[in-house]
């Protein structure tokens, strides 16, 4: 029987490739970012490894610039609360 594919994706931070379900999906829909626990939403994807580039993005605006669009002031936060929610 053959080995099943594990789905890999990049990091839009450190531009390292991750296994999918090691990562946490972004959202850009409707010009509003959100994070996708479910993996299912509509709206364009990014993904951000849970290697400390949460910090990394909030300094060199990657979020923005994946999405072209400009965030809330507390999208970070709500992004390091859910990290660590997923953590657990």
């Amino acid at each position: 029987m053959a080995d099943k594919k594990i789905p890999q994706r990049m990091c839009v931070v450190c531009r390292k490739m991750y296994d999918k379900s090691d990562l946490i999906r972004l959202v850009c829909s409707d010009g509003k970012v959100c994070v996708d626990g479910s993996g299912k939403k509509s709206g364009r994807g990014a993904y951000i490894c849970k290697n400390g580039c949460i910090d990394r993005a909030e300094r060199t605006h990657c979020v923005e610039k994946t999405f072209r669009i400009t965030v809330n002031p507390g999208f970070y936060d709500e992004l390091k609360k859910e990290f660590y929610d997923i953590e657990r």
